[in-house]
C-alpha cells in the first residue's frame, strides 16, 4: 500500500476511476449557465452574426467552447469532454500541490477527496466555469510554489478571466508574497514578474471592453449589480456551507485540525492553501447567495488541509491494526456518503426545451427573441434580445414593450422571467407582455406545466 501511494501508479489510479465515474453522468441536457457560455462562443468567432453576449460573463471559457464550434464539432458533447479533462487536471495539480507541500502519501489522499466529492464530480461535466476556473487557478499555485512568478500571474489571470472570484487567490499571494518575501534582493523583480503575467493575459480583455462598451470595467460593474440585484432564489443562512461540506464528505472535519497545524508551524506557501480557502469559505459564507457549486472553489484547499490532518493524527497512534481499521471504517463512511449524494445525479432526462430548440433550428426569419439561453444551444441563428437578462425589472419590461415590433420571434417560459421579492410589478408586467405578445403576434407553440406557461411567437 505505502508503494502504491507513493508511486505515479496511485494518482494514475485515481484519474482513471474519476474518468470513468464521470462519463456515466453524461447526457444531451444543458444547463442555464452552460448555455450561455456557449451562445457567447458562438458571438465570439462569428463576430456577432451568431449566439448571443451577456457582457458581465468571463470569456475564457466561451473562447474554448465557440473554438470547439467553429470546427464544427458538437458543442454539447464536446464541452462536457472539455470540462472532464480541465476537471481531471484539477485532481492531478491537487496531487502535485499536496506533495511538494507535504508528501505523496497526503497529495494521494487529497486528490482522492477532490476526485470523489460529489459536487466536483456532477459538476466537472456541466459546462460551467467553475472546474476551467480552479484549474488554471491551482496551476498558478503550483507555479507559485515553485517560484516561475510570471507564468503565477499569467494562469492566475487566466483564472480570473474564467470567473472573476478567482482574483481572491491572486490577492492572498500577493498578500503572503510581501509578507514573507518583501526583504528577498528580488522581491520587486519577482513581484513585477506575477504583475506583468497577470496583466498581460488581462490588458486584452480590458481593451475588449473599451471598443464593445466604452468602459474597461463595464462587466464588472454589471456583475456586481447582478449580486445585488438577483439570485434572491438562492439565499441561505450562513452556515450553510458548514453544513453541506459535510453532507460531501464527513471526513472534512479533520480540516479543522488542519488549519491548527499550519499555523502552528509557519510556511508561506502552505499559508497560500490555507489563506485561499478561508478566503472563500468566509467571502461565500457571508453572501446570502449560496450555492454547492460555490465549495468547488475552494475544494482542494479543504482537500489537501483534511489529508494532512488525517495523516498528522494517525502517525500519533502506535498501534497500526487500530490504524488500519480507522481508515477502513473512514473511508466506507466516506463512499456510502458520495454513493448517497450521487444517486439522483445520474442518467438521461427529457429535454423539455426540444421544441424550442426543433424551432431555431428550422432556419427562422426575422429577430429572435428568447426568455431561456438553453432554447438557441443547437442554433447557429442570431440571438436579438435575452429576455432575462440582465434582469426582468420594470425597466426591462418597458423596453421590450416599447420594442416588441422589431422582433420576428419569441419564445418565452414564464417562469425564466423570474419575480425578484422586491419587483413589485413583475407579475403584471408578465401577464400584460403575454397579452401584447398575443395580441401582436401568431401564436405558434403554447403549452402549461407545473404552472409555468411556454409560448412560441411568430410575426
Amino acid at each position: 500500500m505505502k508503494t502504491f501511494l507513493d508511486g505515479k501508479k496511485g494518482i494514475l489510479f485515481v484519474i482513471s476511476i474519476f474518468f470513468s465515474v464521470s462519463f456515466l453522468s453524461f447526457n444531451s441536457n444543458i444547463w442555464w449557465d452552460s448555455a450561455v457560455y456557449i451562445g457567447i462562443g458562438k458571438f465570439l468567432y462569428s463576430f456577432g452574426q451568431s449566439g448571443f453576449l451577456e457582457p458581465s460573463r468571463p470569456l475564457i471559457l466561451p473562447l474554448f467552447l465557440g473554438a470547439v464550434w467553429k470546427i464544427g464539432l458538437d458543442v454539447v458533447v464536446f464541452g462536457k469532454i472539455l470540462g472532464l479533462v480541465f476537471g481531471a487536471g484539477c485532481v492531478y495539480l491537487t496531487y502535485l500541490i499536496g506533495k511538494e507541500l507535504f508528501n505523496k502519501r497526503v497529495a494521494w489522499v487529497s486528490a482522492l477527496f477532490l476526485a470523489f466529492t460529489p459536487a466536483f464530480l456532477f459538476f466537472n461535466t456541466k459546462i460551467l466555469s467553475d472546474v476551467p476556473s480552479l484549474f488554471f487557478i491551482l496551476l498558478s499555485v503550483y507555479l507559485f510554489v515553485n517560484k516561475k512568478y510570471f507564468l503565477t500571474g499569467l494562469f492566475a489571470g487566466a483564472a480570473f478571466l474564467t470567473r472573476f472570484l478567482e482574483l481572491l487567490v491572486l490577492l492572498v499571494i500577493f498578500i503572503l508574497f510581501w509578507i514573507y518575501l518583501r526583504k528577498e534582493k528580488d522581491f520587486l523583480k519577482n513581484l513585477f514578474n506575477i504583475l506583468s503575467g497577470f496583466l498581460l493575459m488581462v490588458i486584452p480583455y480590458l481593451l475588449f471592453n473599451y471598443f464593445m462598451y466604452r468602459n474597461i470595467f463595464y462587466p464588472f460593474n454589471l456583475q456586481l449589480f447582478l449580486t445585488k440585484e438577483t439570485g434572491w432564489m438562492y439565499y441561505e443562512p450562513f452556515w450553510f456551507y458548514f453544513i453541506n461540506l459535510f453532507k460531501e464528505n464527513v471526513l472534512f472535519v479533520f480540516a479543522l485540525f488542519g488549519l491548527a497545524l499550519v499555523f502552528k508551524k509557519p510556511d508561506y506557501n502552505k499559508f497560500t492553501i490555507l489563506f485561499s480557502f478561508l478566503a472563500f469559505f468566509a467571502f461565500f459564507s457571508f453572501i446570502a447567495h449560496k450555492e454547492v457549486r460555490f465549495i468547488l472553489l475552494f475544494l482542494p484547499y479543504l482537500c489537501i488541509l483534511s489529508s494532512y490532518s488525517i495523516f498528522t493524527v494517525f502517525n500519533r497512534i502506535k498501534n497500526k491494526k487500530i490504524i488500519f481499521s480507522l481508515f477502513l471504517l473512514m473511508f466506507l463512511i466516506w463512499f456510502g456518503q458520495t454513493a448517497y449524494q450521487l444517486r439522483y445525479n445520474y442518467g438521461e432526462q427529457i429535454n423539455q426545451y426540444a421544441v424550442f430548440q426543433n424551432y431555431l433550428d428550422k432556419g427562422v426569419k426575422g429577430a429572435v427573441w428568447i426568455s431561456n439561453p438553453v432554447f438557441a444551444v443547437y442554433s447557429d441563428k442570431k440571438i436579438d434580445e435575452l429576455m432575462y437578462y440582465p434582469t426582468f425589472n420594470h425597466d426591462k419590461f418597458v423596453f421590450l414593450k416599447n420594442n416588441l415590433l422589431s422582433a420576428g420571434n419569441v419564445l418565452i417560459n414564464t417562469c425564466d422571467l423570474y419575480c425578484e421579492p422586491y419587483n413589485e410589478f413583475c407579475e403584471g408586467d408578465k401577464i400584460e407582455l403575454i397579452s401584447l405578445l398575443k395580441n401582436d403576434f401568431y401564436e405558434v407553440f403554447y403549452n402549461k406545466e407545473n404552472g409555468c406557461e411556454s409560448y412560441i411567437f411568430r410575426r
